[in-house]
């Protein structure tokens, strides 16, 4: 079987094309979320499916700059008595 490797990145390439950490990226792989070839321990994704990924999966998750509850009722300074 012969693969065109000019279509394929690293997961660290993978990571800096979605915005998402490397081992997310790789549990991704090993799910089968992401179509990818294995080398050795290594593995290379579709760039496509990189792109595709990223561009499904944006605006998921809390907005940037959003704190949850629980974080916020932390930071709160607590009144000197």
């Amino acid at each position: 079987m012969q693969v065109d490797l000019s279509q394929y990145v690293t997961t660290k390439e993978a990571a800096e094309i979605t915005g998402m950490h490397r081992r997310y990226i790789r549990k991704l792989v090993l799910t089968g979320r992401l179509k990818s070839v294995q080398f050795g321990r290594s593995y290379l994704i579709s760039r496509h499916s990189a792109k595709a990924f990223q561009r499904d999966e944006k605006g998921r998750g809390r907005p940037k700059g959003v704190v949850s509850k629980k974080v916020a009722k932390k930071a709160k300074p607590k009144p000197k008595a």
